[in-house]
C-alpha cells in the first residue's frame, strides 16, 4: 500500500457525534480527506445538550448502548454481548483496514477481526472518570487488552502516556499527540469597549462541559467581587449544575459559533474542580482561547506549565480572586503578544496533527510501527 492509498478506517467513538466538538470529531474528519472513514459513535438520551456537527465525506452509525452501563457489572456485561453481535454485522459491511478505537469497552465489544490494524486513542485517563467507578475493575481490564492487542496506542498529554506505561507496560511506548485548536484562525481581537459613565461590570467567560467547573471557587469569588458577569458556554453534563448570581448559561452551542459569542467577554477561565481525571487533561480549551486572542486564567497543574507564556495561572481561590483583581485593575491586558500567538496556531492545528498520525497509520501499515513518537 503507498502513501497515496485510501484505507477503510472502522472509527468507534464513545460519545455523540452531536456533542460539542471534541478530538475525535477533528480527528475523523481530516482522516476523512484522505481515506474511507465510517464513525459509529453513541447516542446520548441527554438531547437538549447536543448541536449539529457536519460530518462531510464520512459515513456515521449511531449506536445505543444499554442504559446504565457503567453503573452494574452486569449491565457493562450485557452491553459488551449485544455490542459485540452489532459490531460483527458492521465489520462485514466495513471491512475494515484500520480499526480507531478511543474507548476501552468498544474493544471488548469487537468481534476479533483478522489481519486489521487496532489503533487505541487514549483522550481520558477512563478509570479516573466518575461515571465509571462502577464497572472500574472490568474497564480496566479491557483497556489492559486493548494495549497489548494495539499496534499503536496514541496518547494526548504526557500524564496519560505516563499512566498507561505504568498501568500496563506496553511493548511499545505510547506516541503523544496533544490536542490542538479549531484549525479556522481568528482574527485579531480588538478589546472590547466599555462605555464611559456608566458603572464597570467586566465579562468573564467559560467554554465546556459545565460539570468540569469548580463551582464552589466560582460562587466565593462572585460574591466578594460584584461588578463582574460570568457567561458560561456549553452542555452541563452529569450531574446537578448550581444557578449563580449574574451569570448567563447558554447550553451547548456549535464549534464555529463560538468566537462570535466570546468576542466581547474581557476574559476566559479555566476554573477546573481539581481531580484525578484532570491531572491527565491536554484541555483544548486553551488552545482555542489562545486562537480567539483572550486573556486567559488557568488553575495550575503540571500538563498546563507549558502554556506559561499565554496563561495566568492560580492554585487556591485567594489566588484566583488576586490574579483577577489584578487583571481588573489593569483592563485585563493580554499576556502574550500577536507574534507568540500566531506561531503557536501555527504549531498546533488539527492539520498538523492530522499529518502525525497519517505518518503512524502509513508505518503500521507498512509493518513499521513507530516505538517511539511526539508531536505538540
Amino acid at each position: 500500500m503507498t502513501s497515496q492509498s485510501r484505507m477503510r478506517i472502522l472509527y468507534l467513538f464513545n460519545g455523540d457525534w452531536n456533542w460539542i466538538k471534541q478530538r475525535p470529531h477533528f480527528l475523523a474528519e481530516y482522516l476523512s480527506r484522505t481515506h474511507n472513514v465510517c464513525v459509529v459513535y453513541s447516542i446520548t438520551s441527554k438531547r437538549s445538550m447536543t448541536v449539529y456537527n457536519r460530518a462531510p465525506g464520512m459515513k456515521l452509525i449511531p449506536m445505543v448502548h444499554v442504559p446504565g452501563r457503567f453503573q452494574l457489572p452486569a449491565l457493562y456485561g450485557l452491553d459488551t454481548l449485544v455490542m459485540k453481535f452489532i459490531f460483527s454485522l458492521i465489520l462485514l459491511f466495513v471491512r475494515p483496514d484500520v480499526i480507531w478505537i478511543s474507548y476501552p469497552q468498544l474493544w471488548s465489544c469487537l468481534p476479533r477481526w483478522k489481519a486489521v490494524t487496532i489503533v487505541y486513542d487514549c483522550m481520558d485517563d477512563h478509570l479516573a472518570l466518575d461515571e465509571t467507578q462502577g464497572v472500574r475493575a472490568q474497564l480496566r481490564l479491557s483497556e489492559a487488552s486493548l494495549v497489548r492487542a494495539a499496534q499503536a496506542v496514541i496518547v494526548s498529554s504526557n500524564a496519560l502516556r505516563e499512566i498507561i506505561e505504568q498501568r500496563y507496560r506496553p511493548n511499545r511506548r505510547p506516541i503523544l499527540v496533544r490536542n490542538a485548536f479549531g484549525d479556522q484562525i481568528m482574527p485579531v481581537r480588538p478589546q472590547p469597549v466599555h462605555k464611559s459613565g456608566e458603572s464597570q461590570v467586566w465579562r468573564l467567560g467559560y467554554i465546556g462541559t459545565l460539570n468540569m467547573i469548580d463551582f464552589e471557587l466560582l460562587v466565593q469569588f462572585l460574591h466578594s467581587t460584584p461588578p463582574v458577569e460570568l457567561h458560561l458556554i456549553g452542555p452541563a453534563g452529569d450531574g446537578t449544575i448550581p444557578v449563580l448570581p449574574r451569570t448567563t448559561y447558554y447550553g451547548a452551542v456549535p464549534h464555529e459559533k463560538l468566537y462570535s459569542l466570546v468576542a466581547d467577554l474581557d476574559c476566559l477561565l479555566v476554573p477546573f474542580k481539581m481531580q484525578e481525571r484532570i491531572l491527565a487533561a491536554d484541555t483544548t480549551k486553551i488552545y482555542d482561547y489562545i486562537n480567539f486572542g483572550m486573556p486567559i486564567v488557568c488553575v495550575r497543574y503540571p500538563e498546563v506549565e507549558r502554556y506559561s507564556q499565554f496563561v495566568e495561572f492560580y492554585r487556591t481561590p485567594d489566588e484566583f480572586a488576586d490574579v483577577l483583581q489584578g487583571l481588573i485593575s489593569k483592563g485585563f491586558p493580554r499576556k502574550y503578544t500577536e507574534e507568540q500567538r500566531l506561531t503557536f496556531l501555527a504549531e498546533n492545528s488539527w492539520a498538523e496533527r492530522a499529518k502525525v498520525v497519517e505518518d503512524v497509520l502509513q508505518g503500521l501499515i507498512m509493518s513499521t510501527a513507530p516505538s517511539r513518537g511526539r508531536h505538540g
